[in-house]
């Protein structure tokens, strides 16, 4: 893989979290990925698990985030990419903007690790 996909595919993740598309997100994932929220020492295990956290957090969510101000860092000879980036969510009683990163592990060009650091409270979990 290119920087170039390395940094489409981090791209495309927060595309499908913007528009809270299970479909686009789960065709990112490998099987066995990891969703780590280092920040909260949080851990889910495989794509069934990571989507399912997803699902339960958009059902019914009247709060929505836009991640945005995107930097990368990409090592390409060893597929893995860090993504610097804010969140700003609208909502009623929506949290403040944050600044958080990710740091993804891709095999067979799709994501097998995220690593998340995350400013203030736990806003994937909430």
């Amino acid at each position: 893989m290119t920087s170039g996909d390395l940094t489409k595919l981090s791209q495309s993740y927060f595309y499908a979290l913007d528009h809270k598309n299970l479909v686009r997100l789960g065709n990112l994932l490998t099987d066995q990925c990891a969703l780590i929220i280092e920040t909260h020492n949080l851990r889910y295990s495989g794509k069934t698990e990571i989507l399912e956290l997803f699902r339960s957090r958009w059902e019914n969510s009247k709060i929505s985030a836009v991640h945005h101000d995107f930097k990368h860092i990409v090592d390409v000879p060893a597929k893995c990419i860090v993504t610097t980036f804010k969140v700003t969510y609208s909502g009623p009683e929506a949290p403040p903007v944050k600044s958080n990163a990710n740091i993804f592990q891709i095999q067979n060009r799709l994501i097998s690790t995220i690593q998340i650091y995350m400013a203030g409270a736990n806003t994937v979990q909430s």
